[in-house]
């Protein structure tokens, strides 16, 4: 197992700030986390929201293609989700919330 450092935190953080950025802080998400030496500590996050087809242009009929990678797109999202809830531990948080977490956990990784 790879050891938690600062530079995999930060390097976490900054995704999360990106995503904020690109999706509001209030997306909720599943904050992976993982225990080392005691401590338990965020490593990952995927989305929380399920994806949704693009409702700007509802009017527009999709294709059988576009139906098609819609579907096999959800099924990729219910498979990982369905593994993260069997096989890690984790929260469900708002990527705010997340971040809020893993600025305390950079400061913890630095003293």
């Amino acid at each position: 197992m790879t050891k938690i450092t600062s530079f995999h935190t930060e390097q976490l953080y900054q995704d999360v700030l990106n995503a904020i950025d690109l999706l509001g802080g209030s997306f909720k998400v599943y904050a992976i986390k993982t225990s080392e030496t005691g401590s338990t500590y965020y490593t990952d996050y995927y989305d929380a929201e399920m994806p949704l087809r693009n409702d700007s242009e509802s009017l527009v009929i999709w294709s059988a293609e576009d139906e098609r990678e819609y579907q096999d797109t959800l099924n990729a999202y219910q498979k990982t989700v369905d593994y993260i809830k069997q096989y890690t531990e984790y929260d469900i948080l708002t990527l705010e919330a997340l971040e809020e977490r893993l600025a305390k956990q950079l400061q913890k990784n630095s003293d």
